[in-house]
């Protein structure tokens, strides 16, 4: 057995000199570490610079079951369900006023009950 391993530590070393120094592809490579360690320092930065450039939209729409509901663009869940389209308009206009204290660009649209736009602020 003793004479096995040693021809399977011959066999690996020639690949791990090989491989110093060199892009070797895994993510345990030394070079491969210092390129993902840049990248992750580099991406808070990016990500917060695209959360301040993203404008926030509230969308005030009829709801199925008869009141009014907050919901972002594009967004299937509700954010929340009043009963009428003034208390719906309140709270999203609150909401919005929050994000830009934390330097958010946000808005609100107001749909009519047919779905159409009916105001932007």
């Amino acid at each position: 057995m003793a004479i096995m391993k040693k021809k399977d530590e011959k066999k690996a070393a020639p690949a791990a000199k090989e491989t110093k120094g060199k892009d070797c592809g895994s993510k345990t490579c030394p070079v491969k570490k210092e390129a993902v360690k840049k990248e992750a320092e580099a991406a808070p930065v990016e990500a917060a610079a695209e959360r301040n450039d993203k404008v926030r939209r509230y969308h005030i729409v009829q709801h199925p079951s008869g009141g009014w509901t907050v919901k972002f663009a594009e967004g299937e869940k509700n954010i929340k369900i009043f009963k009428t389209q003034k208390e719906a308009h309140d709270y999203a206009s609150q909401m919005a006023q929050n994000q830009k204290g934390r330097g958010v660009k946000a808005s609100v649209v107001v749909h009519s009950k047919k779905g159409k736009l009916r105001k932007m602020h």
